[in-house]
C-alpha cells in the first residue's frame, strides 16, 4: 500500500535521532501527534524510542488498501491540543510542564497549550506566540533552546 511504502522510506529530520535519545536518557517522555497516517506516527515511535505515537487512522478495504477516508475521530488542531492535555493528565504533570514543537498551523492549538512552545521551520511572520524557534532543519538545536551545552550533550551517554 502507498502507507506502507512510505513508512518503508521516511527518513527523519536531522538530528531527530540524537535529540530523542538524549532526552529519553534525561528523563523526558516523548510523543508524536500527527495530523498524517497512524503508521507513520507508529515507525516512528519505534525509531526514535518514542512513548506515545498518534495518528490519523485510515479507513481501509477488505485489501488493505486506503478507502478514501480519514476515521474519526481526526487529528485536527483541537484534537491535537486534547492529546497534549491527555498526555500530561497520563504523565501527572501540568501542560506548562511540556514542550510542544510543531511544523505547520494544524500545531498552533496544541503549541499554545505546551508551557514551551518551539515552531520548527516555519516562516518567522506564522510564529505567534511561540517560546522558541527552529529555523534550520537539524533537531538539535532543540536540545540548545533546553539549555543544554555541546558539552552536556556529550556527557549523556546513549
Amino acid at each position: 500500500t502507498a502507507v506502507a511504502r512510505a513508512v518503508e522510506g521516511l527518513r527523519y529530520t536531522e538530528g531527530a535521532v540524537r535529540m530523542c535519545r538524549k532526552l529519553r536518557k534525561l528523563g523526558f517522555k516523548l510523543a508524536v501527534i500527527s495530523s498524517g497516517p497512524q503508521a507513520i506516527a507508529d515507525a516512528a515511535k519505534y525509531t526514535l524510542g518514542l512513548d506515545y505515537a498518534y495518528g490519523q487512522a485510515l479507513e481501509v478495504d477488505a485489501k488493505g488498501c486506503f478507502a478514501g477516508a480519514v476515521c474519526e475521530p481526526q487529528v485536527d488542531a483541537t484534537r491535537k491540543a486534547d492529546l497534549l492535555c491527555m498526555l500530561a493528565m497520563n504523565e501527572q504533570i501540568s501542560p506548562e510542564q511540556m514542550v510542544a514543537v510543531g511544523d505547520g498551523p494544524v500545531s498552533a492549538e496544541m503549541l499554545a497549550g505546551a508551557g514551551l512552545a518551539i515552531t520548527f521551520k516555519q516562516p518567522e511572520r506564522e510564529v505567534k506566540s511561540a517560546g522558541g524557534r527552529i529555523s534550520n532543519a537539524n533537531f538539535v538545536n532543540l536540545l540548545y533552546i533546553l539549555g543544554l551545552s555541546e558539552r552536556d550533550m556529550s556527557s549523556i551517554d546513549v
